[in-house]
């Protein structure tokens, strides 16, 4: 009886470990992924889902369909400092080698960069509404629509050697298009 409980408990477990991170890419053009990964900002860590695209313009394109942050931190943690939490993970993924391996390019050295684009990642949630699940011991974003919705956002990435070592750069331009969300809900988007 124990061994039946046992496995029950583990196959939820995968279960449910598969609900929170298997985000959808965009299934109207080319992506690979989802991948995850996790930062650390500010004695926080936010893991993040992302899928890596060539969008129908051929723009590398990359998606962030999912934010979450580790307890003993919450919401609050990545609404006070978003943008540049959004930075970290932005420059992460650039570290992670999936962008060499997917796209078949290279992070170039400064001045020179990768130009990548935020076209369909803004994520429409509630700021005062983080999910919490005491299973994983994380806060979800409470999304409020799937609405398609666009940061607008243009990146451009690349590193140059301080001190031995490799440091990323990273410059963000543009505005969030698509339709508002509505009070109390915004976007991921800054």
């Amino acid at each position: 009886m124990k061994k039946k409980i046992f496995l029950l408990f583990a196959a939820l477990a995968i279960v449910f470990a598969n609900v929170v991170v298997q985000a959808d890419c965009p299934t109207d053009i080319y992506c690979d992924g989802p991948f995850t990964g996790t930062v650390s900002y500010d004695g926080c860590d936010y893991d993040y889902v992302y899928c890596l695209c060539i969008n129908n313009e051929n723009f590398h394109e990359v998606v962030l369909t999912d934010i979450i942050v580790r307890y003993p931190c919450n919401g609050d943690n990545f609404e006070l400092k978003k943008g540049l939490i959004t930075d970290n993970i932005l420059i992460d993924i650039a570290k992670s080698g999936n962008i060499e391996t997917c796209w078949s390019v290279d992070i170039p050295e400064c001045p020179d960069a990768l130009c990548m684009v935020r076209w369909r990642d803004a994520i429409c949630y509630d700021p005062e509404r983080w999910d919490y699940d005491s299973t994983t011991c994380k806060w979800y974003m409470h999304k409020c629509d799937n609405e398609l919705r666009s940061c607008g956002e243009t990146i451009y990435i690349c590193w140059e050697l301080i001190n031995n070592e490799i440091v990323y750069n990273i410059t963000r331009s543009g505005r969030q298009y698509g339709p508002e969300c509505t009070d109390p809900c915004t976007t991921n988007c800054e």
